[in-house]
């Protein structure tokens, strides 16, 4: 069998390296380099804490892959989230409860134990939060470079122009017949499809980072930290720079890359107020990214109905590096084999979007 990945980040890269003597795999980019995309705007961040008992089950797949990955430097360094409304809370409450049913050690809790994780956090306003220590981050373009190492045909600056009615794509260098295509290339896959005749329900948004120094003598190796009020949250780098975003999650749709540095002000008023130490951050530059998102947070992984041959890897809504080994294993499952016992593979489907009686899992966070 022979099986084109377009893309080649993260996303399309594990797959190929899962795919690696089960198949014959091209993986085709059409950059110089690979994962110049969204993978290399990814801040790494890795975590079990989802309201989706599938994407739980995609971290629980992935995660440990990274963990022994010696070149992924995985640090477990758990992530905190943080809330003062108490509707969030109670369904933070009920995911922590699906979280421990799939056997992942999140828990819930009071303010005072926050403090302890986060010294000189705020929580006066706070009613709770949750915790799990398994959580972490890892280098996605070192986590790429391992995957393409073991011995993964990528075919760079391979630039796919459309799709061929016999199989296989129609790319800048040529034709290349396959008995399968998967469409790994996130924000940038809707255009290719919708030439080919197939709609899908992803939206690019641009998200920014802004990288920081935190201020003399503040506590190293706290949680990633996240107040899901504003959004706003704190990633602790190995280099010891703090990333702060999240204030922006799907107010900026498009496909350009470029920091809005009016937002620099929401980003700052959200982390000095929750963590007022952070008002003596000193900038260091900004970065932005691209998105795909789906209507239910969701990715989109399996076949494309009424399209021998077309499968999906797209609309991971920022997720891609952390669901990367998982997503892989689900969808090589899926081409080999036809079924999966990995999860419930419905709940990713494409299809879920046209199923009047299922409307797929609205995540909460």
């Amino acid at each position: 069998m022979r099986i084109v990945i377009v893309g080649g980040g993260i996303v399309g890269a594990a797959l190929a390296a899962q795919l690696l003597g089960r198949a014959e795999v091209v993986l085709l980019e059409a950059e110089t380099q690979p994962g110049l995309g969204a993978t290399s705007k990814a801040t790494g961040g890795l975590r079990h804490q989802f309201s989706s008992p599938a994407l739980v089950q995609l971290s629980l797949l992935s995660i440990p892959v990274y963990g022994a990955m010696p070149e992924a430097g995985f640090r477990q360094h758990g992530y905190l989230f943080v809330t003062a409304d108490g509707n969030r809370l109670a369904a933070m409450r009920e995911a922590v409860a699906m979280q421990q049913g799939l056997g992942v050690p999140a828990r819930l809790l009071a303010p005072g134990e926050i403090a302890a994780l986060v010294p000189g956090i705020r929580t006066d306003d706070l009613i709770g939060g949750t915790f799990c220590p398994w959580d972490g981050s890892a280098n996605p373009t070192d986590a790429l470079g391992a995957f393409l190492r073991r011995g993964v045909d990528i075919r760079l600056g391979c630039r796919v122009e459309g799709l061929l009615s016999g199989g296989g794509v129609r790319t800048t260098s040529g034709d290349i017949p396959a008995d399968a295509v998967v469409v790994a290339s996130g924000a940038w896959a809707r255009d290719l499809l919708a030439a080919a005749g197939v709609d899908i329900p992803v939206g690019a948004y641009r998200r920014q980072v802004f990288v920081m120094t935190p201020p003399a003598g503040f506590p190293t190796g706290i949680p990633m930290t996240i107040d899901q009020d504003t959004g706003w949250y704190v990633h602790p780098e190995r280099s010891g720079l703090l990333l702060f975003g999240g204030t922006d999650r799907d107010d900026r749709p498009g496909m350009e890359e470029v920091v809005d540095w009016d937002g620099l002000p929401r980003v700052l008023e959200a982390g000095t107020h929750r963590v007022p130490a952070l008002s003596e951050a000193a900038l260091v530059r900004g970065y932005a990214g691209v998105r795909a998102l789906t209507p239910d947070d969701l990715p989109i992984v399996g076949p494309v109905p009424g399209r021998p041959g077309l499968w999906l890897s797209v609309g991971w809504g920022g997720h891609g590096f952390m669901h990367a080994p998982g997503g892989a294993r689900v969808l090589a499952d899926l081409l080999l084999r036809g079924t999966t016992d990995l999860l419930d593979a419905s709940a990713l489907s494409l299809e879920r979007f046209s199923d009047p009686h299922r409307k797929g899992e609205q995540t909460a966070f």
